[in-house]
């Protein structure tokens, strides 16, 4: 059958969330197809998803659990867009969860051009939570989307729901940390439409230890380099823009080459920077940034 929407759940010793997980979108029956991929979990994970897709299949939902070599984020995702088959993909990471119903309100929203839908986030650590909202937008060009809706502070895979013919020719990067990062760009580069909603949330559940948490130096190079690409896919659009826009934009990209160059001591790379010293929340910043350069700013780290 024709399914609505394929959601992709990668699954690596998740035992104690997988079930919140789980539970968040048990509600969808055979309209849609849930893929669970186990990618090589030592826990009790792989069991709990076989016995997850019993019951939701004896309801008549659509569930489909793989259970592979561990490869990585990366690979599970894409184990799971090798068998989707509805016209629309998304992903949930297994420690996080989603809204009830977020999947049916967003599915109206779609539109025969519209190839990639973008919902909230709120983002849960600890006791605290911080909420990412967005109004109804649509975007038509990679630029638009990056510089005026801010793409490149929420470049996360999983709030997201995909034309899944976006992944044609592309595929998550094997091995990589940041991999969201490293494909998203180019996944809006292919659409004809991104919108933005103000739709209900996905809940993501930081992790101190995981990878954004903890990163290093070689993670904060790979990091660099991914909104590097992304910068140079725009760089000859960005003149066009507000200058409130560039500035915000490259402050996020100096605050990124500054911390890799702390971690890794790799001399930053000259940039031209368009940080414009009548734009208030970064007066400082840029006035410095004037006097002194990038490679100035890395050597005195006043930051």
């Amino acid at each position: 059958m024709d399914h609505l929407l394929s959601i992709v759940i990668p699954v690596y010793n998740v035992a104690p969330t997988l079930p919140r997980c789980l539970n968040s979108i048990a509600r969808y029956g055979a309209d849609y197809q849930t893929i669970l991929v186990d990618d090589g979990a030592t826990d009790d994970s792989g069991r709990i998803c076989d016995e997850w897709a019993a019951k939701q299949r004896a309801l008549g939902a659509c569930v489909e659990v793989v259970h592979q070599k561990n490869g990585g984020l990366s690979e599970a995702r894409n184990a799971g867009i090798e068998r989707a088959t509805a016209e629309f993909i998304t992903f949930i990471d297994s420690d996080d969860y989603v809204d009830e119903g977020i999947y049916e309100q967003a599915r109206r929203l779609l539109t025969p051009d519209t190839d990639i839908l973008e919902f909230g986030v709120i983002k849960e650590k600890g006791n605290g939570t911080e909420k990412l909202s967005f109004t109804t937008q649509t975007f038509t060009s990679l630029s638009d989307y990056w510089l005026m809706g801010h793409a490149y502070q929420h470049t996360y895979a999983w709030n997201k729901i995909y034309r899944r013919s976006l992944f044609d020719e592309i595929r998550y990067p094997a091995g990589k940390v940041f991999e969201d990062i490293l494909t998203l760009p180019y996944l809006v580069k292919r659409a004809r439409q991104v919108k933005t909603c103000p739709l209900g949330f996905y809940h993501y559940c930081i992790n101190p230890n995981g990878i954004t948490g903890s990163a290093k130096g070689e993670e904060w190079r790979v990091l660099l380099k991914a909104h590097l690409d992304s910068y140079c896919l725009i760089s000859e659009q960005i003149a066009n823009y507000p200058t409130a826009e560039q500035t915000i934009y490259y402050a996020d990209l100096l605050n990124i080459q500054l911390q890799e160059h702390l971690l890794t001591g790799d001399p930053p790379e000259e940039i031209n920077y368009r940080l414009s010293i009548r734009h208030s929340p970064y007066k400082a910043k840029a006035l410095l940034y004037h006097l002194i350069g990038v490679k100035g700013f890395a050597a005195s780290l006043a930051f």
